[in-house]
């Protein structure tokens, strides 16, 4: 009966294969069942974190059960990948990744892909700069200021990701500026927040997408955004470029899953992503210059491409962990 019921849909729905009507009847049936928890690879409070968080609200849809989150931080993303690792292939666990794990990867396992062993994109979401911020009762005006006043000078940084992508931000202005700027890796976001604010440091570095409410709250002024274009939301803050500063770094965030995930739900969680990137109220959301890929296959070469660029900045360099 089952399989003069697969001959008629064939017929009537056009499919090529048996494989793909009953991919298409597993996938109305069984998936989702139950929430699906996404894997945050640092603490509340951060880019990271909103970031999933405010996405995953968009695609709640799709997912009538609800969609759960672990914060799980430390080093530099590891601890949430061995997370994912243990979990089942079915869906129920994505894993949020950024350039943290490729760097790690390429500075503590010799550059070995282990992200893309053992994990496929679903899709490469957001990119997002980095802007560099002073506490509200700063002295200096501007960064060009503070380059010439501490030039030499030690100056304490907030942010986090001790070994990943902000100790590689912090080193990197470090080098273009000959200011000595050394990051305080607190714990979370929302510490890191709590230390400029409390007056623990004196520069803050984030994502645009963390920073944005407290420049708005007018808790902190931005002073330079690192890239080579201004932001179309902070086109009165200079850029890094502007200033001939080499800091070559732009942070990104994909989802991925288990290679061994049944390509139906691959899909079914694709199609769900690329509806909310679509969509008027995500693009509302966007923090600055943006761009994102929802094709797998360019995703994954996009990854992949980023080993070689993170080889490539981090060759020759001593960064402080």
């Amino acid at each position: 009966m089952r399989y003069i019921l697969i001959l008629l849909l064939l017929a009537v729905c056009g499919c090529k294969s048996q494989n793909d009507i009953e991919s298409r009847l597993v996938n109305e049936g069984d998936y989702p069942e139950r929430p699906v928890e996404i894997i945050i690879p640092f603490g509340e409070g951060g880019a990271s974190d909103i970031f999933v968080r405010d996405f995953s609200r968009l695609m709640q849809k799709d997912f009538h059960y609800g969609i759960t989150f672990a914060n799980i931080s430390g080093q530099g993303g590891q601890y949430a990948m061995q997370k994912a690792q243990r979990s089942p292939a079915d869906g129920y666990t994505i894993l949020e990744i950024t350039p943290s794990i490729i760097i790690h990867d390429i500075l503590e396992n010799g550059g070995k892909k282990k992200l893309m062993q053992d994990f496929v994109p679903i899709a490469k979401i957001q990119s997002d700069n980095y802007i560099v911020s002073f506490s509200k009762d700063s002295q200096y005006r501007s960064f060009e200021d503070m380059m010439k006043a501490k030039k030499g000078k030690v100056v304490l940084v907030s942010g986090i990701s001790k070994g990943g992508l902000d100790s590689i931000a912090v080193s990197l202005l470090a080098e273009s500026t000959g200011v000595d700027f050394r990051l305080v890796p607190y714990k979370s976001g929302a510490e890191a927040k709590a230390g400029i604010v409390s007056g623990e440091t004196s520069v803050y570095i984030d994502k645009v997408i963390s920073a944005l409410p407290m420049i708005n709250k007018e808790l902190v002024k931005p002073v330079l955004v690192l890239g080579d274009e201004r932001l179309r939301m902070l086109k009165d803050v200079p850029c890094s470029g502007e200033l001939g500063l080499n800091t070559p770094i732009t942070s990104w965030r994909a989802f991925m899953v288990r290679r061994e995930t049944p390509k139906y739900i691959r899909r079914y969680i694709n199609e769900s992503v690329r509806k909310v990137m679509q969509s008027e109220e995500y693009q509302m959301m966007l923090s600055g210059n943006d761009d994102g890929i929802t094709d797998t296959i360019y995703a994954e070469r996009f990854i992949n491409g980023q080993y070689e660029v993170y080889k490539s900045v981090v060759k020759g360099k001593k960064f402080r962990k």
